[in-house]
């Protein structure tokens, strides 16, 4: 059975999904945690259910959600999708 978890994180009241199931391996949609209490919300239910995040999808269009969680570690392992017309705009943002 999959279990969705939502999270609504930031000023723009992002919603963050996580989905596992028996497994506990997880997939981690929309990632938009601002700053580190955020990310810790994560990674508390991470650990309290003892889950194994394996894939990361970046599905929106909104350059600090990109900017603040590609360089985390807790991604370095992950297999990460974004679409490639996104992947150019925060390219671009990203040389500003």
């Amino acid at each position: 059975m999959i279990h969705i978890q939502t999270f609504t994180f930031n000023p723009y009241q992002e919603n963050t999904y996580l989905l596992y199931d028996d497994t506990l391996e997880c997939v981690l949609i929309d990632p938009g945690m601002y700053g580190r209490e955020e990310q810790d919300v994560i990674l508390k239910f991470i650990a309290e259910h003892k889950l194994k995040p394996v894939l990361c999808l970046f599905v929106h269009d909104i350059f600090y959600s990109y900017s603040n969680q590609l360089n985390k570690s807790m991604y370095s392992s992950l297999i990460s999708f974004i679409h490639s017309i996104r992947l150019n705009k925060i390219n671009y943002l990203l040389r500003m």
